[in-house]
């Protein structure tokens, strides 16, 4: 029985479950069974089989991978976009080169991500060097899978618990009001942010194009296939001089025709590929005349 669920999942959520990952179906698939009334995994594999909506699908993904987040998760990734990134978007934007930057976060559970995408940005045009530039300069998309998460993160509310993971005092102070028991983001921050359901199974096209892509802690549950598959996509959805960040336990490296690894200090990060130019090479005259004719 185990191995019919685990080849489904294989199949129709691109998700690899080896021997040793299998506990995550004995430890989160436990509230799947009771919603969809389910006394055996048989029963919840024909179910899963013969739905038709891809509901259950999706309930599967979103079972198996993490919602777990932080505020400014990985204090490398923020310093690149602090100090690199971010005041290399505004010199496009004063240039004239663009008039908006677009941003995705990917995967991006119930918005801690995108929020503190959104507040990094929103405190350096605060700056007085940056009064020029304009938060609606910055478009911040963010989807997920799972529709519960999405409407979490819309809501903007936090319990203290979620606050205190990562998120600093003055930040808290500027950017959060406190409301019965709980802290909910200001509106200022939480309209610079669009969250959409979106399965990245499904064609990303309309998403349009960005200049930096954040999927962080997403690709690390797919099987090989569709993680090239989704790599590839990835990458004709960055911008020519676009970025792209995941997880600090991923690695795109062996995607090296996809994408170019560079690193910054201590984060690494990734660039589309390129296509090499051939150099032009002039034709050899007499190699190239017809036979029986010289040149003069």
């Amino acid at each position: 029985m185990y191995d019919l669920l685990r080849g489904y999942i294989e199949e129709h959520c691109s998700i690899s479950l080896n021997e040793d990952k299998m506990y995550l179906i004995e430890s989160r698939f436990g509230p799947l069974f009771r919603e969809l009334e389910c006394s055996n995994y048989y029963e919840f594999y024909l179910k899963a089989k013969h739905d038709a909506t891809g509901i259950i699908r999706e309930k599967i993904i979103d079972a198996i991978t993490t919602n777990e987040t932080l505020w400014f998760r990985e204090n490398g990734m923020w310093a690149l976009l602090r100090e690199k990134v971010i005041p290399g978007f505004m010199k496009l934007l004063r240039s004239g080169a663009k008039n908006k930057i677009r941003i995705w976060s990917a995967g991006c559970s119930t918005g801690q991500e995108p929020y503190s995408i959104a507040m990094l940005i929103d405190s350096m045009l605060a700056n007085v060097m940056a009064s020029d530039l304009k938060p609606e300069q910055f478009q911040i998309i963010a989807t997920d899978i799972s529709s519960k998460v999405i409407h979490q993160a819309k809501e903007g509310i936090y319990s203290p618990m979620e606050i205190a993971r990562g998120l600093d005092e003055d930040f808290q102070k500027r950017y959060f009001r406190y409301n019965e028991l709980s802290w909910q983001i200001k509106d200022s921050i939480r309209e610079r942010v669009k969250f959409l359901k979106h399965n990245l199974q499904n064609r990303l096209n309309e998403l349009g194009y960005f200049d930096l892509i954040l999927c962080k802690n997403v690709i690390i549950y797919f099987n090989e296939s569709f993680k090239e598959d989704l790599l590839k996509r990835l990458s004709k959805r960055l911008d020519s001089n676009g970025i792209l960040i995941v997880g600090t336990a991923e690695s795109v490296s062996r995607y090296s025709k996809i994408f170019q690894r560079e690193l910054y200090k201590n984060a690494i990060y990734y660039t589309p590929k390129k296509p090499t130019r051939v150099p032009y090479k002039k034709p050899n005259q007499k190699q190239d005349l017809p036979v029986g004719v010289s040149a003069s």
